[in-house]
């Protein structure tokens, strides 16, 4: 079933969303072709040393380029989108395999949730959101309302970063949301395995690699529904704000 066939049937007040991402070839490509100049100590005189060091600069800033591409949107795009609904039996995810393009990819969430009055995230305000924000315009896609009013700090509508409420706002805060999940429920949260290993966001990388695409989008669901039923602890103690406005 498509996104757009099991959220579109009624208006849903909250749905949790992450997102996965990957390298982006063409932006990596480019980043590659015109590397920073590396130059070695002043006090290295021998040739061949100055030779090995700027080399050894320059292999370091490729492996550090190459490793990170996935976590800034400049050389990274959006590989998976998840959705878990309040009151629904099961988080989903749609995977670029299905969509075909990025491009496709953002512009079916973005409708599917264009009448979301509640898109709640984990650490949505530093990562996903901006992360969305520019790789839609960089297909001139309008944003969703949860975008445009959505990443301001200290507000829970229309979109809540539970982190940001975990951690009193403070990015620096520790905490990945294994962790607040293991702390809130006293359990781990759904493992998703692959070849006899848990996936993490490690992983994910090689999973695009290898085509990986069922796995992905089960990992990716899997943070979805942990992001609702955290998002789901904390509004039942009263600690999202603006209530009367759902």
């Amino acid at each position: 079933m498509s996104l757009t066939a099991a959220y579109t049937k009624g208006r849903h007040p909250t749905v949790a969303l992450d997102i996965e991402t990957g390298p982006d070839p063409d932006a990596l490509e480019w980043l590659l072709a015109d590397p920073p100049a590396f130059s070695p100590p002043k006090h290295y005189k021998d040739p061949q040393k100055i030779a090995d060091h700027v080399a050894a600069k320059r292999d370091e800033w490729l492996r550090k380029t190459k490793a990170e591409a996935s976590l800034d949107p400049l050389t990274g795009m959006v590989v998976s989108i998840a959705f878990a609904q309040s009151g629904g039996s099961h988080a989903m995810a749609t995977t670029i395999s299905d969509s075909g393009s990025e491009r496709l990819l953002i512009q079916s969430a973005f409708e599917v949730l264009s009448d979301i009055r509640c898109v709640v995230t984990f650490n949505g305000t530093e990562f996903d959101l901006p992360f969305l924000l520019i790789r839609a315009a960089r297909y001139g896609i309008t944003l969703p309302h949860w975008i445009k009013d959505g990443m301001r700090r200290y507000s829970t509508i229309p979109h809540c970063d539970v982190r940001g409420v975990l951690s009193a706002w403070n990015p620096r805060r520790r905490g990945t949301l294994a962790v607040w999940y293991r702390h809130l429920f006293g359990e781990v949260p759904p493992v998703v395995e692959y070849e006899g290993e848990e996936v993490n966001g490690a992983m994910v990388a090689r999973l695009i690699a290898e085509q990986a695409w069922d796995v992905l989008a089960e990992y990716n669901a899997a943070d979805a529904g942990a992001t609702l039923r955290i998002y789901s602890r904390l509004d039942e103690i009263g600690a999202i704000k603006a209530r009367e406005q759902r």
